[in-house]
C-alpha cells in the first residue's frame, strides 16, 4: 500500500510537471514584454525631443512596441531565456547518463550527446529531412491556400515578419537558431520527458505535440506544428536526446529562406514538390530510426 501511494504521488507530480514548463514559458514571455515596455517608457521619458503625449504608455504600445526591430529583440530575448531556463532544467533532471558512476556536468553531458550522435549519419538525415519537410509543407500550404484563405492572414503575417522587408538579422537569429533550441528543450526535453513518466509513450508524444501546436497561436501553423511535433517526439523517444530534434527543427526554420517560389506556381508543381519532398522526408526519418535502433 505504501508503494502504491508513492507511485501515485510520483504520477501526480510528473503530471503537474508536464504542464508546468509551458506555464513558465508563458510567464517568461510576459516578463520579456513587460521589461521591454518599461525600457521603452523610460527611454521615451528621458528623451528631450518627445512631447508629453508621445511619452504615454498607450503611444509606446501602439507605435514603438510594434516596430519590427523591437519585436525582433523581444523574440530573441524570449528564446535566449528559454534556452537558459529550460536547457539547464533539462540537463539537471534528465541529462545524466544512467551508467555514469558520478553525476555529469552539463558540459560533459552535452559533449557525450554530441559524440554519440555525430559518430553516425543522423545529422545528415536530419538536414535532408528538414529541407524536405519545408518543401513538403510549402507545397501543401499552397494547395490548400485558396480553400482556407481567411486562415492564412495571421500565418502570412508571421512569415513576413521573419522573411519580409521588415525582418532583421536579430529576428533571423531568433527564429532560425534560438527558437529551435529553446522549443526543443521546452517541449521534447521537459514536457515529453515528464509526461512519459506518467503516461504511455505514444500518449506522451501526442500530448507534447498538441501543446506544441497550440503554442504557435494560429491554425495553419498550429496544425503542421502538431504533426511536426509528433515526428520530433518520436526522435526524442528513439534517440533519448533532444539533439536530433534540434537539428531537424533548425534546418526546417532556416529552409524557409531558401524555398524557390517557381516550384509552387501551378497546382501540378505543388503536388509534385510536396509528394517528392514527402517521400524524401519519410525515408530520411526512417533511416535515422534504423541508425538509432542499431545503437540500442
Amino acid at each position: 500500500m505504501v508503494s502504491n501511494n508513492k507511485n501515485d504521488q510520483l504520477n501526480i507530480r510528473d503530471l503537474v510537471f508536464s504542464f508546468l514548463p509551458v506555464i513558465i514559458a508563458i510567464c517568461l514571455q510576459y516578463l520579456v514584454i513587460i521589461g521591454d515596455i518599461i525600457i521603452l517608457f523610460f527611454y521615451n521619458l528621458l528623451s528631450d525631443e518627445k512631447t508629453i503625449v508621445t511619452r504615454s504608455p498607450g503611444t509606446i504600445l501602439t507605435q514603438q512596441y510594434n516596430q519590427p526591430m523591437n519585436l525582433a529583440y523581444i523574440t530573441l530575448a524570449q528564446y535566449v531565456l528559454f534556452i537558459l531556463v529550460f536547457g539547464i532544467w533539462y540537463y539537471k533532471v534528465f541529462g545524466k547518463f544512467k551508467n555514469s558512476k558520478e553525476p555529469l556536468t552539463i558540459r560533459k553531458s552535452l559533449s557525450n550527446s554530441f559524440k554519440n550522435m555525430f559518430n553516425s549519419y543522423t545529422p545528415l538525415f536530419m538536414i535532408v529531412a528538414g529541407v524536405a519537410a519545408q518543401f513538403m509543407v510549402d507545397g501543401i500550404l499552397n494547395l490548400i491556400r485558396p480553400l482556407l484563405s481567411d486562415f492564412f492572414v495571421n500565418y502570412d503575417k508571421m512569415v513576413s515578419n521573419v522573411t519580409g522587408a521588415g525582418s532583421s538579422w536579430v529576428m533571423l537569429l531568433a527564429v532560425m537558431f534560438a527558437a529551435p533550441i529553446g522549443e526543443e528543450f521546452l517541449f521534447r526535453g521537459l514536457i515529453f520527458r515528464y509526461s512519459k513518466r506518467c503516461l504511455p509513450p505514444w500518449i506522451a508524444i501526442v500530448f507534447q505535440a498538441l501543446l506544441f501546436g497550440v503554442y504557435h497561436g494560429n491554425l495553419i501553423q498550429g496544425v503542421y506544428a502538431f504533426l511536426l511535433g509528433i515526428v520530433l517526439g518520436l526522435l526524442a523517444y528513439k534517440f533519448k536526446s533532444v539533439l536530433p530534434g534540434i537539428i531537424l527543427h533548425m534546418v526546417i526554420n532556416i529552409s524557409l529562406l531558401f524555398v524557390p517560389g517557381f516550384l509552387f506556381e501551378t497546382t501540378t508543381r505543388c503536388i509534385l514538390t510536396a509528394g517528392i519532398a514527402g517521400i524524401i522526408f519519410a525515408v530520411s526519418i526512417f533511416l535515422s530510426f534504423k541508425v538509432a535502433g542499431k545503437k540500442e
